[in-house]
């Protein structure tokens, strides 16, 4: 399906996955495919889906030159802090969870 009208060449509601590359860019349509649904029901590629992620993306893209132009000013080394402590007691709290949970996932 294409925003929410089933495909059809006659009708010019058509779209090839290169068309949509062009269109979108490879992310976007990666994320507006990923976001058409994984269930018996037909797949729904949706255009505002296809937009909405070409803007998030220019965000964070924008985001990470930010940080990455303050990485000179950015501390290093060990952990130093009481609140350093605990983002890393947490991080790791976090990694073991996610390592259970992934090792008990049973895929389809």
């Amino acid at each position: 399906m294409l925003n929410s009208e089933k495909m059809s060449k006659s009708t010019g509601n058509f779209r090839t996955l290169r068309q949509a590359i062009e269109e979108f860019s490879a992310d976007a349509t990666r994320f507006a495919l990923a976001d058409a649904g994984d269930g018996m029901d037909d797949a729904n590629f949706v255009f505002e889906t296809a937009n909405a992620a070409i803007l998030r993306l220019t965000k964070e893209i924008a985001w990470m030159q930010e940080v990455l132009s303050a990485e000179p000013s950015l501390r290093n080394g060990p952990p130093s802090t009481y609140a350093d402590s605990v983002f890393a007691n947490e991080i790791n709290i976090a990694v073991r969870t996610a390592e259970k949970n992934y090792s008990e996932y049973m895929f389809r």
